[in-house]
């Protein structure tokens, strides 16, 4: 069986809150969508996907443990892991990870000269809870139709200073009927990731 997959959709929403999180999670992923370039919201039955699309979980037939260790651009570091399991209809999971750079050089101003002080490092965390479901009948020519929610706890930190603040992702996935081009079936995908996000004032003092 031939089967292709589409994502159609991964929007980075920021809005009804006092500052926009930026889309760090999406490269919190496992080896399987690293292989496949990234971040694909198609991708059915995978808890390495949970950071980027929630409803991916409400494929999954067993519980799904998923840890994730890898450095982008020999400078930031991600790590992420994720418990997936089914109860009856429903399917819900577990995760946290953190993006970090580290040795990031702070300096001051010495007799009209920068100098080097310290090094400090910059990043987010973030812990989230998951509930997806597939819905039972086929309907509008798809044969399963899922939708899953993250919702999430953020921090923010640079050096000593942090932040914390929250947010929601949305998701849905379908398996189309699509029998044509040589095609069986056809994976669509979409999700919105932080609906609702908001980020707390800065607490240090020199926080602008």
């Amino acid at each position: 069986m031939l089967r292709s997959m589409l994502g159609l959709f991964i929007i980075g929403v920021g809005c009804w809150g006092s500052a926009a999180v930026p889309n760090f999670q999406l490269d919190m992923v496992s080896t399987r969508f690293a292989a496949i370039g990234g971040e694909n919201a198609a991708v059915q039955g995978d808890t390495g996907g949970i950071f980027i699309n929630p409803s991916t979980i409400a494929y999954n037939q067993t519980p799904q443990l998923f840890f994730s260790s890898r450095q982008l651009y020999n400078a930031f570091d991600y790590v992420s892991v994720a418990y997936s399991r089914p109860y009856q209809s429903w399917h819900w999971g577990v995760s946290a990870g953190s993006v970090m750079l580290d040795d990031i050089i702070k300096t001051k101003q010495v007799n009209d000269r920068i100098q080097a002080m310290a090094s400090f490092s910059s990043g987010y965390h973030i812990m989230q809870g998951t509930i997806a479901r597939t819905v039972a009948q086929p309907r509008w020519g798809l044969r399963s139709i899922s939708w899953g929610i993250n919702g999430k706890l953020y921090q923010q930190t640079v050096d000593s200073d942090s932040r914390s603040g929250y947010g929601f992702d949305v998701g849905f996935q379908a398996t189309t009927g699509i029998q044509t081009w040589g095609l069986e079936q056809l994976d669509i995908g979409a999700s919105l990731i932080n609906v609702m996000s908001q980020l707390s004032p800065w607490k240090g003092r020199d926080a602008q």
